[in-house]
């Protein structure tokens, strides 16, 4: 689909944010009385450097198949989510918020798993579970809020293990 170097970032950047996202779930699981204004600091830290991550390729790939739209709308939404999650009141909206973030990135790779079914991609599908399994977690952590630090521990670590699953699968050596 790409060439082996974009395939080589995007399979690195998908390992790290997915080991990223199963340490903080452990976290989270382990550790909830700490876990709540940490991990709400930690997020938004990462949130601002994911939101780097697209837009830095956004703003200088040249060619428009390597820049899609979304990379702009992920990195602006992953900025404001991070401010917000920084800010001291960023652990009262956790639940909320995190639920909101995993239900548009559930989206973001249903758009993704439907242009490589449309390139005839080998195993889009993985992306498509993803997306669907993200977009069903995301749906029970808004109706759930209550509970949202198992949830939520439980959710990061299944969008960490899907993102290390999708790097390696689709993005492979």
């Amino acid at each position: 689909m790409y060439d082996r170097g974009v395939n080589k970032t995007i399979r690195w950047t998908l390992y790290t944010a997915g080991v990223l996202f199963v340490l903080a779930g452990i976290l989270v699981v382990f550790h909830p009385v700490f876990a709540l204004r940490t991990l709400s600091t930690l997020v938004g830290i990462g949130l601002l450097i994911s939101s780097a991550d697209h837009l830095v390729p956004y703003f200088t790939l040249r060619s428009f198949n390597l820049r899609p739209a979304w990379l702009l709308v992920s990195g602006i939404v992953d900025a404001v989510y991070g401010l917000v999650f920084i800010l001291p009141s960023g652990p009262v909206f956790f639940a909320v918020l995190a639920g909101l973030w995993v239900l548009f990135f559930a989206c973001a790779r249903a758009y993704m798993a439907y242009l490589n079914w449309r390139l005839r991609a080998p195993r889009w599908w993985i992306t498509a579970a993803g997306s669907f399994v993200m977009t069903f977690a995301a749906l029970f952590l808004l109706a759930h809020p209550s509970g949202w630090m198992a949830l939520t521990g439980a959710v990061f670590i299944a969008v960490g293990a899907f993102a290390i699953t999708e790097g390696r699968i689709l993005y492979g050596a």
